[in-house]
């Protein structure tokens, strides 16, 4: 959608009645040039008429990435890799701008992370109690 000069990013929702309601609306942009959605659906990569790259949030539409000098000039294109792990966008001036895109972050790392926490919090508890029993008995 283009309003005063600016573009803002949409994403509708269809239900099983066959209606569309708005799931997320974009920040303001300068005009689009380029866009693509991941193969994994979970970004939007986007490319301005001020020679800018974004990448957003698919379900929520919010910037995850910016790179606000990313070309001299207009860009003209953008593309995801195959693995959706990086974008380019490309630019009249010749250049092309690879964007990574962030690893997805699960609940389970940092719980791995807690336990090896509470672990190490159980094993200096019991050495701090065991090492006057052991002094006395020296």
């Amino acid at each position: 959608m283009v309003h005063r000069g600016q573009a803002s990013v949409l994403a509708w929702r269809a239900d099983a009645g066959g209606s569309w309601a708005l799931a997320a609306h974009s920040k303001a942009f300068n005009p689009v040039t380029g866009l693509d959605v991941s193969a994994d659906g979970r970004f939007v990569g986007l490319a301005t008429a001020e020679g800018e790259a974004f990448l957003l949030d698919a379900a929520t539409l919010a910037v995850k990435r910016a790179v606000k000098k990313a070309h001299m000039v207009f860009a003209t294109s953008v593309a995801f890799a195959g693995d959706s792990h990086a974008f380019v966008s490309t630019s009249a001036d010749a250049s092309a701008r690879v964007v990574a895109v962030p690893a997805a972050t699960s609940g389970a790392g940092v719980l791995r992370l807690l336990l090896v926490l509470l672990m190490l919090a159980v094993t200096a508890a019991a050495l701090v109690l065991l090492l006057p029993v052991r002094a006395a008995t020296s």
